[in-house]
This record gives structure tokens, sequence and C-alpha cells, in this order.
């Protein structure tokens, strides 16, 4: 984020960095944020600081749109507070594609809401371990069977594919590879419902495909 936001600043964009934290003491890059020179544009939110105005979030999302262009946030921090702003944003008018967030594990379960506003927690670890299928190689026509229980990623590997694999569990998008044929069922959290829905591309590390084959463009 603060790589971003420095970036940002450089090509003076236009930008809000809100920062979240329980205290000073806990507040991870404190002095680097305060000492930038983006500092102006950090605000700071604090839990035990009466100076510290509270996250006012839906302030912070009332505009989805600038000057006739839509504005994008992007969310970083713990499960619970990421899928917190993702609602409030949705609820907002921001759309899935202005949405944009890092987790650093795969959530196995999502809140649903009930008929009295209550929310149910419901299990969606995604099943890795389906039925068998294969992988066609558009570039070599090189046919490549993925059996139950094993992942994309590491049959192509067996097959002697380079593949890209970071978290293996379908939340860096590292692994996405074009799909030109067939279509996968996706298992990541990377990519957006409607990316999902053009079956453009896939992510070999934890997604399968419901066709019998799909073929790659590698």
């Amino acid at each position: 984020m603060m790589s971003m936001a420095s970036t940002l600043a450089r090509q003076n964009a236009s930008f809000e960095f809100h920062y979240c934290a329980r205290n000073r003491a806990r507040a991870a890059f404190l002095p680097e944020l305060e000492q930038s020179p983006w500092s102006d544009r950090v605000h700071l939110h604090l839990d035990d600081d009466e100076h510290s105005a509270l996250l006012d979030l839906p302030a912070v999302l009332a505009e989805p749109q600038q000057n006739g262009s839509a504005k994008r946030v992007f969310i970083c921090g713990p499960a619970g507070f990421i899928q917190f702003v993702r609602e409030s944003a949705a609820e907002a008018g921001w759309h899935n594609d202005q949405i944009h967030f890092e987790q650093f594990s795969a959530p196995d379960s999502h809140g649903t809401k009930t008929e009295n506003g209550s929310t149910e927690l419901t299990d969606t670890t995604p099943d890795t371990t389906a039925a068998d299928f294969e992988i066609v190689v558009a570039s070599s026509g090189q046919v490549i069977p993925v059996a139950a229980g094993q992942s994309a990623a590491n049959a192509m590997r067996a097959a002697g594919l380079d593949v890209s694999v970071s978290c293996e569990q379908g939340i860096c998008g590292s692994c996405l590879t074009p799909v030109l044929d067939g279509t996968p069922e996706h298992n990541d959290y990377f990519q957006t419902d409607a990316e999902k829905s053009s079956n453009r591309q896939f992510t070999p590390c934890c997604s399968r495909a419901k066709s019998h084959r799909l073929v790659l463009d590698i």
C-alpha cells in the first residue's frame, strides 16, 4: 500500500490513505507514513486516541465517482475488516471492479445475510479434489491429465511446464493463465465475479474444470 501511495504521489494523482489501528504502538510503519512526502494525505484512525477521529466509512465511500471517472478503493488488513469495507463499498454503490483487496490466507467462511439482518457463517472452502480433467497446451498441443486430488499447477509442473505459483490458495493471482477453450471451475479469490463469468482466465493452483478439457494459451 505504501509503495502504491508513493507512486500515486509521484504521479500527482489524487488519493487518500486511511490507516486504522488500536493505538500508536500497534501501528506499523507509522514513522514512515508521518515522514513521507505525502503525509498530508494520511488519515490516522486510532481507537484509543481522543485526538484521532474514528474511521467514518460512509463518508469516505460516499462518492464512487470523481469528475465522471470511477474511483477505486484498495483494502488491506484482517479478513473481517476487509469484508466490512467491501460490503460498505457495495452498499454505497461501488462496483466490484472498483474494489481491490489483499489478504494473506484464503477465507474458509463468509457471512450470509439472514431475513432479520444478522450474519450467518457458511462454509465456502473450495473443493480442489473434484473429477479429473485434461489441460491442452495451445502452443504445442501437449495434453496434460489432471487427476482427482491433484492441482492443475502440480500436473503442469510434472509435465515439464514452468508455472509461476506463489500463494497456492487462489489469492495472489501469480498463476493466472489465459483460457482459449473450455469452462473453468473457479476456486480462486483473486478474480472478480465478472472476470470469473467471462471464463477467460483461471488459476491452476486451486481451480479446476467443469468441461473435460481446458485449452490454455501457453
